[in-house]
């Protein structure tokens, strides 16, 4: 009878542990794929190399261009305590970061630009001073590797793009970094008050386009509230072309979504890519949201889906010549608003796919602009990037600077792409 009890005792220990060991487990891989268990069953796009380690560990609101000898100018940026005015040269042929001259003065989320002549421009961004932000416009010649003002701007010139006429643009100014001259644009049918929302897209040496955005309507010259007194914005999908010509803005059709923080890329046909971004409707599948954003989140989101409700998974094709789009297809993983440099985190490689970048979710993807399918990229290896600065170097690597969370990584990644065009 002894005997009988202790085997039931012993097998009733052994069910209780076994009970503990697999909800242990539980909760260890609930939000775990595959993948991240066994990685070399990861069937994603492409591969991933680690550079070797950078000299100044800095955050996403640095800037990064490639030079015209094929390495990569880093400057400015954050790191854990201050702003930078270091700067650095990435060499990608030996795989190796050296020192160069610090910029003229600290600054982050400013922007970088190749010029004909090799030399790079540095302009916008934030520092230290009492406004928070520079008019300051500074050069870097690579034969000397140095720093110099070059001039200061009229108005601010945050949040740009550059067109190869010289102009560096915002919605409602240029700047023409070979002439130092500037454009102050007309009023555009929202009067400027699309804000850092909008996503400029260039178009040619005469146009460019504002695309999405968001306004406060007026009316008799007050704002418009809603009932409980918060600003009643409105999410636009109006898209306005500006002509240089013609000084002028005119609207020239409109997005199948109203989307803020949206990134644009410029296609071999001449058409715009519009992704990702924020709208004012509840648009994200929550099943997507749960499998592939909510994991990566889950410390800040604390499972509340109606943060992220109005990410936008569909992908659209403008076409600027008749004003019409299309939904070509949706995300799974990149998902979510390009909020620094949205121009940028959409990459072209080989003329066909579009990598997109500093996405949400679990991984990045991959489209293939030909047949509108879109692939998982293979998952940067841990610790993963959750915010990087991506810099095209050549026709199918990327290298990516930027940091973990709220920790800047000191080294830096390279994607490369091994896709087999059909």
């Amino acid at each position: 009878m002894k005997k009988r009890s202790k085997t039931l005792f012993l097998r009733l220990l052994f069910g209780i542990i076994s009970c503990f060991i697999v909800y242990l487990l539980f909760l260890v891989l609930k939000d775990k794929e595959i993948d991240d268990i066994f990685p070399f069953l990861d069937k994603g796009i492409g591969y991933w190399e680690k550079t070797s380690k950078i000299i100044t560990p800095r955050d996403n609101t640095a800037s990064v261009v490639l030079l015209s000898d094929g390495n990569v100018l880093i400057s400015g940026g954050k790191n854990e305590e201050e702003y930078l005015d270091s700067a650095e040269i990435y060499y990608p042929k030996e795989n190796v970061f050296k020192t160069t001259e610090n910029l003229t003065q600290k600054r982050r989320l400013h922007s970088s630009y190749l010029l004909p002549d090799g030399r790079v421009i540095i302009a916008g961004g934030k520092n230290v001073s009492k406004q928070g932000h520079t008019d300051d416009v500074e050069i870097f010649d690579p034969k000397t590797e140095k720093f110099s003002k070059y001039c200061t701007t009229t108005k601010r010139i945050d949040k740009n793009i550059y067109l190869n006429n010289g102009f560096i643009c915002t919605e409602n100014y240029c700047f023409n970094a070979i002439s130092k001259t500037d454009l102050i644009l007309p009023v555009d049918k929202y009067n400027y008050s699309r804000g850092f929302t909008s996503t400029l897209a260039p178009l040619d040496n005469n146009n460019f386009l504002i695309t999405g955005g968001s306004y406060l309507p007026y009316k008799e010259n007050k704002a418009d509230k809603t009932i409980n007194k918060i600003p009643a914005f409105k999410i636009l999908d109006d898209v306005e072309k500006y002509n240089f010509k013609s000084n002028s803005f005119t609207t020239c059709g409109k997005l199948a979504n109203p989307r803020i923080q949206h990134a644009v890329v410029k296609l071999p046909s001449d058409e715009i890519l519009v992704v990702g971004g924020n709208t004012d409707k509840e648009k994200l599948d929550k099943k997507i949201f749960y499998k592939n954003i909510y994991p990566t989140t889950r410390k800040l989101a604390r499972n509340q889906y109606y943060i992220y409700k109005g990410y936008l998974q569909e992908i659209e094709v403008f076409n600027p010549t008749d004003g019409t789009t299309k939904i070509v297809g949706k995300l799974n993983y990149a998902i979510g608003p390009h909020l620094f440099r949205p121009e940028n985190d959409l990459i072209l490689l080989k003329d066909r796919y579009i990598f997109v970048a500093n996405g949400k979710g679990r991984r990045d993807e991959l489209i293939d602009t030909k047949t509108w399918k879109i692939y998982p990229v293979k998952k940067m290896p841990k610790p993963r990037m959750t915010s990087s600065v991506p810099v095209k170097l050549n026709d199918d690597s990327i290298l990516f600077i930027g940091m973990h969370v709220h920790k800047q990584l000191s080294y830096g990644y390279i994607f490369k792409l091994n896709i087999m065009e059909e």
